[in-house]
């Protein structure tokens, strides 16, 4: 889960560098409807990232299985107003600016692409211990022999049909 955990940490980083370079940009060429579009985008960025970042070393399942929630619900959130963006007509404001500059256009759908694959991560990242868990990963050989119950149907060891007997 660690692994997992920070592969979406550094996703968030490189839409991070993205969100920075749009507001710096938008920055440099004072348009002040994209300097608090881009701002806000990046605040939230920021803020996702730092929820992942908590995430990492999270042992426990509720809270593992608090912030995995979480992080879906805001990549999934993102990534469909963006999406939604993507498709509307050209007249926006977002899209008129990323029109001057082809290179930030293309930003802006990398940027929409890795929200894709970070809400595939998401979704697709378990939230807590598997529900049949081997039991020679918990128990010694030794205790795993010594055990009276080895069946694995039921603890009668019986198999078919009830044997009780309805008169």
């Amino acid at each position: 889960m660690r692994r997992r955990k920070l592969l979406i940490s550094l996703l968030l980083a490189a839409i991070l560098v993205i969100d920075a370079v749009l507001l710096g940009w938008s920055i440099a060429h004072d348009e002040t409807k994209e300097i608090a579009t881009y701002a806000a985008h990046t605040g939230f960025c920021l803020y996702t990232l730092g929820l992942a970042f908590n995430s990492i070393n999270q042992n426990t399942s509720s809270l593992h299985s608090e912030s995995i929630l979480h992080l879906t619900t805001l990549a999934t959130l993102a990534w469909f107003l963006l999406s939604s963006i993507a498709i509307l007509p050209d007249s926006t404001p977002i899209t008129a600016f990323l029109e001057i500059v082809p290179i930030l256009w293309y930003l802006w759908h990398a940027k929409l692409g890795l929200y894709l694959i970070l809400c595939v991560i998401t979704f697709t990242t378990r939230q807590g211990p598997p529900l049949r868990y081997p039991s020679n990963h918990i128990y010694t050989e030794k205790t795993i022999l010594a055990g009276t119950n080895t069946a694995e149907e039921n603890v009668s060891g019986s198999v078919g049909m009830s044997t009780c007997n309805f008169v």
